[in-house]
């Protein structure tokens, strides 16, 4: 008789196939990670989420901007529209490193 995975066997193993990859989806292995902690994370709701934030990057921006046009507007609408701020206090607070907390 098999024994049924865990949650945190089960991240594991999806974040070893995202690391696989040539090409790694950075948002797709965080969520992994955070699942280790959050075995039931419901990540549509955080690529949902994520796509909105870049929507919201996106107004105002014109086409064929420079990278460092780029960087300005996400910079703007992340820390100055939306307030997004460092956990000034508790640094270290392991939350801190999992995407669906930060976000």
């Amino acid at each position: 008789m098999a024994v049924p995975m865990d949650a945190a066997d089960a991240s594991r193993r999806l974040l070893r196939r995202y690391i696989a990859q040539e090409s790694i989806d950075l948002v797709r292995a965080a969520l992994a990670v955070a699942r280790e902690e959050y075995p039931d994370l419901d990540e549509g709701k955080y690529l949902r989420l994520l796509d909105r934030l870049a929507e919201g990057v996106q107004t105002g921006l014109p086409a064929g901007a420079t990278p460092e046009r780029r960087v300005g507007r996400i910079n703007t609408h992340l820390f100055h529209e939306l307030g997004f701020c460092g956990n000034h206090n508790d640094y270290y607070d392991p939350r801190n490193s999992f995407l669906n907390e930060v976000l």
